[in-house]
């Protein structure tokens, strides 16, 4: 690499770099020491992530970077491998004079660190703030040094090693991320015990071994916390949420995604026991309710979440974003994915109500259509007269139809539907079933959309990230329609089989910003769709089009003439692209990254980096 872009990235003042997924070759050396040298005077953030770097490379990097504010050394195993970093007392003063306005470290997944090497750096970072040292190889029940004062093993790590340093750094530390340790109840014990240690960020997440038990301990000592992740951690139940909703008033952020034990009960009232959750994830929390998150979301006139996930909760249904579309004012962010029972009546609601969202996911949403889309609410809400009308008696003179559950029928579409009470496993869901929306040809829709008034979902003027994976029942009309927006830079359209190349040219022309656009498994789109993508998406960085056996050579050899910012295209399995396109497209596009497996008969190759 010429040192000229380097040597105008100095001029810049460039505050930060990252230099992830580095090789260690000589010419990767040259380059990290050059960006270092030129830029180092002015940087505050260095990332190093999984880059494989020496000792040596570090101590001669380092010696530039006297103003680091932040540092990802996350997979740099390489570097810690020998045991010996900061053994010699020259470079272990070198690295504490360049390290000492260090705020944030990163060691996450370090397999090597040992309590000698962890306190050689520890006492170079006197400001430390953040400390990440999420999938460590820590020991946390067992002590090797049996009451001996010399806590310096160089082959392990303890807990009871961290513990002296947390205490330490007790007045600085504030943000301490664990997750993925064998960290258990008793080790929250002792890390609460510690004086002067007031955490606001606290990471465990797939922290197996914790329960309610741990978690009622770590909320009474720690109330200034304002940001918890327990997300997989799979034995916390409801004692855990009734401690958090009861102790932890300053709250902002809470992840209980896959605890999967937690109930409707301890969710009543949580945003108004939690005045400041902005952030509230409970995905895949497979019982909570309807009922219980509009008592435990919107008890309140008013919530300040900005980030709401509820994917994976099976059982939501659309009066639960009707009673959000009243007190959710300041919702950003949107994830209800695989909400099986949602209908159009949910879009319709969240394009009339939350024009502040910026990312919106209906993946797996199978009962939205069309018409949710488009809001044309005279037939979305077309059924509301026929559920109340009596259910016609079968005259049996005229035959009696066998219904086999598990099969479409003229009364259920052959979905299963939970049933805690009686494990109803073939019981006829209530909702949207007995009354399908009524086809209507495309003249007849744009006759009604001039006729009517209507609210798509392009009513978002802000949406930067929309996902309809997978919602079979959306075809062009309402992505030609409804899709265009100026500011949207993702959207995912994999499996939905109703795409045609028709619709796709429409979503080219009409968004503009797009930067990644998945379009997998879409087995109508050819090569007229994906050329118009190229032509249209100047922007575009990220193409997924796997499985799509309609597209050829054609379409890469397009895409490498018009999208010269792209990096990660996959068309893997994609049986009319040869190998030698592939090829080609790599080679001209020095950046890209192509995922090209099953494809020309290749079995072996799979990622394509040029």
């Amino acid at each position: 690499m010429a040192e000229g872009p380097i040597i105008g990235f100095g001029k810049r003042r460039s505050p930060n770099l990252v230099l992830n997924h580095i090789d260690g070759s000589s010419h990767s050396k040259l380059v990290i020491q050059k960006a270092c040298q030129y830029m180092g005077k002015h940087l505050t953030r260095l990332s190093l992530k999984g880059s494989d770097i020496t000792e040596g490379t570090f101590m001669s990097i380092v010696q530039y970077c006297h103003n680091l504010v932040s540092l990802d050394l996350s997979c740099c195993n390489s570097l810690f491998m020998s045991g010996k970093f900061l053994s010699k007392p020259k470079d272990l003063e070198a690295v504490r004079a360049a390290l000492v306005h260090l705020r944030e470290l990163n060691l996450s997944s370090v397999r090597y660190l040992s309590d000698s090497l962890f306190n050689r750096l520890m006492s170079c970072v006197p400001n430390i703030e953040k400390l990440s040292l999420a999938s460590c190889h820590l020991t946390f029940e067992f002590d090797p040094y049996r009451g001996s004062r010399n806590r310096n093993s160089e082959s392990v790590m303890t807990f009871t090693s961290l513990l002296n340093c947390i205490e330490a750094h007790s007045k600085t530390l504030k943000i301490l991320d664990l997750s993925r340790t064998s960290f258990t109840n008793n080790s929250i014990r002792s890390l609460v015990n510690i004086k002067s240690l007031q955490l606001k960020e606290l990471s465990l997440i797939g922290c197996r071994d914790l329960t309610d038990e741990g978690i009622i301990v770590l909320v009474k000592k720690q109330p200034s916390l304002t940001k918890l992740d327990l997300s997989y951690c799979q034995e916390i139940k409801d004692g855990s949420i009734h401690a958090i909703r009861n102790n932890l008033t300053e709250l902002e952020h809470l992840n209980i995604s896959k605890c999967r034990f937690i109930t409707d009960v301890p969710i009543q009232m949580l945003c108004s026991s939690l005045p400041n959750l902005k952030y509230f994830n409970c995905s895949e929390c497979y019982q909570l309710t309807s009922k219980g998150l509009v008592n435990g979301l919107c008890g309140s006139s008013t919530s300040s979440l900005v980030s709401l996930n509820l994917s994976g909760c099976s059982l939501v249904k659309d009066d639960l974003i009707l009673a959000m579309s009243k007190v959710m004012k300041n919702l950003e962010e949107l994830d209800l994915g695989s909400c099986l029972p949602l209908t159009d009546r949910s879009v319709n609601i969240i394009a009339k109500s939350f024009h502040q969202l910026r990312s919106l996911r209906l993946a797996w949403c199978k009962e939205v259509t069309d018409y949710g889309l488009l809001g044309l609410e005279k037939y979305i809400y077309h059924d509301n007269l026929a559920e109340k009308e009596e259910v016609e008696v079968p005259n049996v003179h005229q035959g009696v139809k066998m219904i086999t559950p598990g099969r479409p029928n003229e009364y259920s579409s052959g979905r299963f539907s939970r049933n805690y009470s009686n494990i109803g496993m073939f019981s006829i869901p209530a909702d949207g079933d007995r009354n399908p929306p009524k086809k209507i040809s495309f003249s007849e829709l744009q006759k009604e959309m001039k006729n009517e008034e209507y609210t798509a979902l392009y009513m978002i003027r802000g949406l930067q990230s929309l996902n309809l994976n997978a919602c079979h029942h959306v075809t062009d009309v309402g992505i030609i329609q409804a899709i265009r927006f100026r500011e949207l830079r993702r959207l995912n359209l994999s499996m939905c089989p109703k795409l045609t190349d028709e619709g796709l040219v429409a979503v080219a022309k009409n968004n503009k910003s797009l930067e990644e656009l998945n379009i997998s498994q879409c087995q109508k789109i050819s090569d007229v769709g994906v050329i118009a993508v190229a032509k249209n998406l100047l922007r575009l960085t990220v193409l997924d089009m796997s499985s799509s056996d309609q597209i050829t050579d054609k379409s890469l050899q397009v895409l490498a003439e018009y999208c010269p910012q792209l990096r990660n295209l996959d068309v893997s399995t994609c049986g009319q692209i040869t190998m030698e396109a592939v090829d080609a497209i790599a080679h001209k596009l020095k950046s890209l990254t192509v995922q090209a497996r099953y494809v020309g008969g290749c079995l072996e190759h799979e990622l394509f980096s040029y």
